[in-house]
């Protein structure tokens, strides 16, 4: 894996991505056979309408999964939307580590906040 790719990566999480933390109520937490209320659960993603530059992505970073397409909703009802994402907090912190060194502060800021459990 080249820096360069792992640099275009960083640029393009930066402009089109999404990380988070957030809790999921008792429905879910049956089919995970918990005893609990809730759950909590740390994710990652990015929508994009071309197919093509979110498996270039997943390429680029070796892991995650590209699903879609999916209707949208708004002004381009007609267009396909594509998501790249990760659901486990392992794999989010595994993200972070590639591209910290090319992210911004306040992006960085947002992984930090996912990893602790602190929703947004």
């Amino acid at each position: 894996m080249r820096v360069s790719e792992i640099a275009w990566c960083g640029g393009f999480f930066e402009g089109e991505g999404y990380v988070g933390a957030g809790i999921s109520y008792r429905s879910k937490a049956k089919k995970y056979k918990s005893r609990a209320k809730y759950h909590t659960y740390c994710r990652s993603y990015v929508n994009q309408k071309y197919k093509d530059v979110l498996i270039r992505f997943k390429k680029h970073i070796g892991f995650g999964k590209v699903a879609g397409p999916y209707k949208t909703r708004g002004k381009c009802k007609r267009c396909p939307l594509y998501v790249w994402r990760v659901t486990s907090k392992a794999n989010v912190a595994k993200l972070f580590k590639l591209l910290k060194p090319y992210l911004s502060v306040r992006r960085k800021q947002q992984f930090r906040q996912a990893l602790k459990g602190e929703y947004n």
